[in-house]
Order: C-alpha cells, then structure tokens, then sequence
C-alpha cells in the first residue's frame, strides 16, 4: 500500500460521514474550543463544509485525513480558510501536503478578494505554513475559551491580485 497522502474534492454522498467523524488533531480541537466556543468540532465542520463553494478531502491508501476549503461570507467577495486534519497529516504526511497546497489554495481562492482566518499565535506550523503560501498577519486579538482561558490570536489574510 503506497503512503503518499492525495487530495480530491470531497463528495458529500460518499464522505460526509467520514469526515464528520474524524478524530480531529487536539491543536485543532483547542483551536476550535476559543474560536467556536459555543459549538460541537462536528457542528463548525459541518458548517465549513456548508459554507464554502469547494471543499478538498485529504485522504491516503487508509482514508481520509484532512478537509479543507473556504467558507464564503459577504456575498463571497471574503473568504474564510480553514484546515482540519488528523495527526497522521501533520506526524507523516505534512511535506508532501504542503507542496501540493499552493496549487489548492489557488482553486480555492480564485473567485475570493481576500481570504483570512484567525490562527494561534503559538501555532508555529501554521504560521510558516501561511506564511509559505503567501499570507500576511493584519491583526492580533486574545479569544477567551469556555473555561475564561485567554489565548492570542493572528488575523491571517491574503487578497486576490486577480479580484483586487
């Protein structure tokens, strides 16, 4: 069985409850628990994947490991980005998903002027991820999580040269 980890966009007939029920990274759950902090990991995956116009599954010879896509608001013109994933994408997978992510970011993002979300300032990976992928730090802001937990944020973005 190969190990190389292969992205496709995600079939909601044929995915939707496999990725409803991955057993998401603990960073992307404490992630979720500031900046979602009234609902489930599965109700904002559910949401995200609602919300965005395509939506890419990450998968290898296992199964699904990861989702992505791009959650329009303000009649699409912004974008918000977002990434949930299992271990396995980080722990074995992470170099060969990030030099394939450029080619996605752009599909996901043709018909955006901007995409952004808000990433743990302590979140290394990410941060050179997006920085990698060409996205700037506009903004910083401490959420507050359930328990009165105080975390800083970044405000990440990124604008489309084509849409500007």
């Amino acid at each position: 069985m190969s190990k190389k980890v292969k992205v496709r966009l995600f079939n909601k007939d044929e995915d939707l409850e496999e990725v409803i029920n991955l057993k998401l990274r603990a960073s992307d759950l404490e992630e979720l628990s500031y900046t979602h902090t009234y609902k489930t990991p599965k109700e904002v995956l559910q949401e995200s994947i609602r919300t965005s116009p395509k939506v890419y599954i990450i998968y290898t010879a296992k199964g699904i490991i990861g989702v992505f896509g791009v959650s329009g608001y303000e009649t699409n013109r912004r974008g918000a980005i977002w990434l949930l994933a299992t271990a396995e994408l980080k722990d074995e997978h992470k170099f060969s998903f990030i030099k394939k992510s450029k080619v996605y970011l752009e599909m996901l993002t043709e018909s955006f002027e901007m995409v952004g979300n808000w990433i743990p300032a302590d979140d290394l990976l990410k941060i050179k991820w997006l920085f990698w992928l060409g996205f700037r730090i506009d903004d910083l802001l401490d959420f507050i999580d359930r328990n009165g937990k105080r975390r800083t944020f970044y405000w990440f973005s990124k604008y489309n040269k084509y849409k500007c």
